[in-house]
């Protein structure tokens, strides 16, 4: 369910836009460390929200390489050639 994900940019806009008007200018630029962690928090938030529709555009979670190895047939015969 991605629900939250696609809901997560809009909360965050709403939270951000019922801050008091001194604090919200404090996490938008008025520090520097509070807007390096909004930042942060913004970029990482994107970062997985990606992660998500790519595995979504792929339909699984899962190494890709690896699986199109197995099934070609192919195996290395290392410590993990024995899961399945």
């Amino acid at each position: 369910m991605l629900i939250p994900m696609i809901l997560m940019p809009f909360l965050g806009a709403w939270y951000i836009g019922s801050m008091q008007a001194d604090s919200r200018a404090w996490a938008t630029g008025g520090s520097v460390p509070m807007t390096m962690f909004f930042t942060i928090a913004v970029g990482s938030s994107a970062l997985v929200g990606f992660y998500g529709l790519v595995a979504l555009w792929y339909g699984r979670l899962v190494d890709l390489p690896h699986e199109r190895n197995r099934e070609l047939g192919r195996t290395n015969g290392g410590k993990y050639s024995a899961i399945a």
